[in-house]
């Protein structure tokens, strides 16, 4: 809705750069990722800096397309992207091993946070920000160490269709331990 054409072009022409100066998108985000990190957020940073450090003439309403934690972004879509680039299966490539799905980020968006509200995932956090992200993955990362965002797509599914899994399933208890 807010994107156009001179903003395609910029991400376009900043991802170009990028990609010539790390080889490819799983270096420039594996770079700014410690191997013993919990979560991909440095990374997601650091991908986020790159791309508006290459053009220092950014104009400031081009920077609001990139996600950044620092900013209190949820970040979805990179989350989302590094799920489908590291996590195996049926929906996603798993084609990235330099990171791990143990430190992925459920992608967090309003369908899966009515969801995780629900089933008490998240809690005393009202809007779908960076903190509510990092609490739902804590919790997710307390029922499945190895890979947290392995609830994604039943978060999103069941927000997206309006069903209420709290009538069927209690997770406060094993999510509330997680903090």
């Amino acid at each position: 809705r807010t994107f156009q054409p001179v903003d395609a072009r910029w991400l376009v022409n900043n991802l170009s750069a990028a990609l010539r100066r790390h080889g490819s998108m799983q270096h420039l985000f594996a770079r700014h990722l410690a191997p013993q990190a919990k979560h991909v957020g440095p990374a997601i940073q650091g991908f986020s800096e790159t791309l508006l450090q290459i053009d220092p003439q950014t104009p400031a309403r081009l920077r609001k397309h990139l996600a950044r934690p620092e900013a209190g972004s949820a970040c979805k879509r990179l989350a989302m992207y590094l799920r489908w680039m590291v996590r195996g299966g049926p929906v996603d490539f798993g084609q990235w091993k330099t990171i791990r799905p143990a430190q992925l980020l459920v992608p967090l968006d309003t369908h899966s946070g009515r969801t995780a509200r629900r089933l008490g995932l998240i809690q005393g956090r009202k809007s779908n920000d960076w903190k509510a992200a990092l609490q739902l993955t804590r919790r997710c990362r307390r029922l499945c160490p190895r890979d947290p965002a392995r609830y994604d797509f039943a978060l999103f599914g069941a927000g997206v269709s309006g069903a209420d899994l709290a009538e069927r399933f209690s997770l406060s208890e094993a999510a509330s331990s997680a903090r």
